[in-house]
Order: structure tokens, then sequence, then C-alpha cells
């Protein structure tokens, strides 16, 4: 998958696109369990206070996808059988 795919959804949710930021500012990680999730630095950061950010990436040897999803609140509900 092509590295950079995953930080450029990102920008493209927060609506600038990569202008103002530099890839470096997003770092997207697995967790023990393999899911994906955003590290935020520098200005971004400061931007995405009192944000959510989830991201689901998917690929295959032709193709690769990534959503991201920003919620507005940190209020979500946690299921343990997800």
């Amino acid at each position: 998958m092509q590295a950079d795919l995953r930080q450029r959804s990102c920008f493209k949710a927060f609506g600038t696109g990569v202008y103002g930021f530099s890839l470096s500012d997003i770092e997207i990680l697995n967790d023990e369990m393999g899911k994906p999730y955003v590290t935020l630095y520098n200005a971004i950061k400061e931007k995405a206070q009192g944000l959510l950010i989830q991201i689901s990436i998917s690929h295959s040897r032709e193709y690769a996808v990534s959503t991201v999803i920003i919620y507005k609140n940190k209020k979500i509900i946690k299921n343990s059988n997800f």
C-alpha cells in the first residue's frame, strides 16, 4: 500500500488537503490487535483538539483504500464484542 495514502485520507477528512501541513504531521500506527489509529503532531494536532479520528484501511494486490471519519466530540460507546 502506498505509504502516504493513509495520511492523505486524514488531510482530506479535515478538509485541508495537504495544504498547510506535512505528511510527517500524521502517523498511522496499529494497536496490539492490528487496528489502525491516528497520531497527530504539530499544527494539525492543535486543529484536532476535541475531535475523535477513526481510520479504516484495506488493500488488495492492485488497490488500496483508506477511510477516515472525524467526530466532533470524544463521546463514543465502546463494546467489548467488537
